[in-house]
């Protein structure tokens, strides 16, 4: 059932993001954990390794609350690689408003040690009693959460895949399709004998994965992209691209933004530090490249 506590779920996350999960005195991960229910482990770096490097993540708790924790984390790390380094500032993520099917994650006395060294002190963790509930497109906290309905459920789906396309989505050595998991939360297997893909997860880890693959495939027919412009040449336009919109236009491993170049001819750079995206090309390139933006 959904309330049993499943195999711990283990990924990595930038250092920076480790840093604004954890927050000042470990107020965030703690609000993290009480939120979902999950208990999340954010593992210190070894004696002499850089402090920069990915930190290793273990997530433990129920499906609901592994499936709600690794969402979240999934977010602030899509927010960091654009560009929204802001949002550490006092916290990470926001907490989204409105309505929206809830469901609980189990607290629970889960303990206070994970499965590594035996030293407490190489995690930040804290115990996350209680029950809160995890908005899916609504609010976060607060009592036991809803009834979970059919969105939580795990299925099984397919995705039509041309096989000779098969190897964009899974990317040199599995690279994209690992990210694509991990980003989505679904679990993504191709048998090599059919034209298909088949998803496994909730209703909306396989729609979000759906969404990414479609992206990636889109770039099968595009057209070539358009030349670099040269190093000192300043850009035609820039245009401020909200923080909340720069991961859809990008889209997964750049394809969307790579679509509009190919097919509007406009060569863009997108800035984190000044949080726009910068545009070349001949004045109707632009007009057609900002159009699209």
């Amino acid at each position: 059932g959904g309330d049993d506590e499943i195999e711990p779920l283990r990924m990595e996350v930038p250092a920076e993001v480790a840093k604004m999960v954890i927050g000042s005195g470990g107020a965030a991960i703690r609000e993290l954990q009480e939120r979902t229910g999950a208990h999340v482990l954010i593992f210190k770096p070894k004696p002499g390794a850089v402090d920069n490097g990915p930190r290793p993540v273990m997530i433990k708790g129920s499906r609901y609350a592994v499936d709600a924790a690794a969402s979240e984390l999934r977010k602030a790390v899509r927010d960091y690689e654009y560009g929204d380094r802001g949002a550490g500032q006092g916290g990470y993520g926001g907490q989204p408003s409105g309505g929206g099917a809830s469901y609980g994650g189990s607290g629970g006395d889960r303990g206070g040690d994970h499965r590594g060294s035996g030293d407490p002190r190489d995690s930040h963790m804290s115990e996350a009693r209680g029950r809160g509930g995890y908005g899916d497109g609504g609010s976060r906290g607060g009592g036991g959460g809803g009834a979970r309905g059919d969105a939580d459920e795990i299925i099984e789906d397919s995705y039509e895949c041309p096989i000779d396309a098969v190897g964009m989505v899974i990317g040199k050595g599995g690279a994209r399709v690992k990210r694509l998991e991990e980003e989505t939360g679904c679990r993504v297997v191709h048998d090599r004998e059919a034209s298909h893909l088949i998803l496994k997860g909730t209703r909306r880890s396989c729609r979000d994965a759906k969404a990414q693959i479609a992206g990636i495939l889109s770039t099968l027919d595009m057209p070539s992209m358009p030349h670099n412009p040269p190093d000192d040449e300043p850009p035609a336009r820039e245009m401020v691209i909200p923080r909340e919109a720069i991961g859809k236009v990008m889209g997964f491993a750049g394809s969307s933004i790579k679509r509009i170049q190919a097919d509007t001819q406009c060569h863009m750079k997108w800035d984190k530090n000044s949080g726009t995206m910068q545009l070349w090309g001949r004045a109707d390139e632009v007009e057609a490249g900002g159009g699209r933006l």
